[in-house]
């Protein structure tokens, strides 16, 4: 391959995770959409989400095959822990 063809596939998949990190967002904030915003806010309040992004790759035996498949799994994760958290707090 060649060095340019690298590049465009390493862009590529940067704007994929990129995009797999906004969909974790609050939509006000993904709004904004820059580069760098959704890299710090998703680095300093998200830690968790990646943890459970990997754990799903591994325990699904790479059944997932991409970024937007891993996200959603992760986004029903935490709906669920959220609404288990919810029906504790209201009991």
């Amino acid at each position: 391959m060649t060095h340019i063809a690298v590049e465009r596939n390493r862009r590529k998949q940067m704007n994929e995770y990129l995009a797999a990190l906004r969909s974790l967002m609050p939509p006000s904030y993904a709004q904004r959409g820059h580069r760098l915003t959704v890299l710090h806010l998703n680095m300093s309040s998200a830690g968790h989400m990646v943890l459970y992004s990997l754990s799903l790759k591994v325990e699904d035996d790479c059944q997932l095959t991409s970024v937007d498949e891993i996200a959603t799994a992760a986004h029903q994760i935490v709906e669920k822990i959220q609404e288990e958290q919810e029906l504790t707090a209201a009991a």
